[in-house]
């Protein structure tokens, strides 16, 4: 579990703080049944071959569960969640 701060302080027992860099990231929200996530994730590989990209496996991917969504995702049948992978910079952006 992840909270964006603005600092890193007063951290609670049992947690640790971390920063993440900046980095550019595909996006995509994954709105529909649980056993469909993946068809969201081949989506995205797809998009990130099309135009040029790669995933960076050396950088933080995230999903990102709001608190809007807790009754939706509650059942685990549907899941409405948001998905970040990392890219790794194309050589031509440098």
């Amino acid at each position: 579990m992840t909270t964006p701060v603005e600092k890193i302080e007063n951290i609670p027992d049992g947690m640790i703080g971390f920063t993440i860099p900046g980095k550019k990231y595909v996006f995509a929200t994954h709105n529909g049944a649980s056993n469909e996530v993946h068809n969201t994730y081949l989506r995205m590989f797809s998009w990130m071959k099309e135009h040029g990209y790669e995933q960076d496996y050396h950088a933080l991917s995230m999903e990102v569960y709001k608190d809007e969504h807790k009754e939706i995702n509650a059942s685990g049948e549907i899941l409405c969640f948001d998905i970040y992978l990392p890219l790794k910079e194309r050589k031509n952006e440098k």
